[in-house]
């Protein structure tokens, strides 16, 4: 993969077999796997631009929205999050009501 590409959405990670790294305020970062945000992001229905993610974002340590965040080649720290069909849909369920 170029690393040239610019990311213009949640989409463009899937496009290029790349996951989304977060960089926090307090040190701390996380590798997370950019398929299962962007369906995480449909679901609740928001924005999913390249500038809008670190909105939604948030810290596991400290709670703060990171400070950047962009592509990277690394797998998931946390590849049991939302792993299973139950998960989805028990979110989508809560979501409707």
């Amino acid at each position: 993969m170029s690393w040239s590409v610019r990311f213009k959405d949640l989409s463009d990670f899937g496009r290029y077999d790349a996951n989304l790294m977060a960089f926090c305020w307090c040190g701390h970062k996380g590798v997370l796997d950019a398929h299962k945000v962007g369906r995480w992001f449909y679901c609740f229905r928001w924005n999913t631009t390249f500038e809008m993610l670190g909105m939604h974002l948030r810290c596991s340590r400290c709670g703060n929205h990171p400070k950047r965040w962009g592509p990277t080649p690394f797998p998931p720290d946390r590849p049991e999050w939302m792993a299973s069909e139950q998960n989805w849909a028990r979110l989508v369920r809560r979501l409707r009501g």
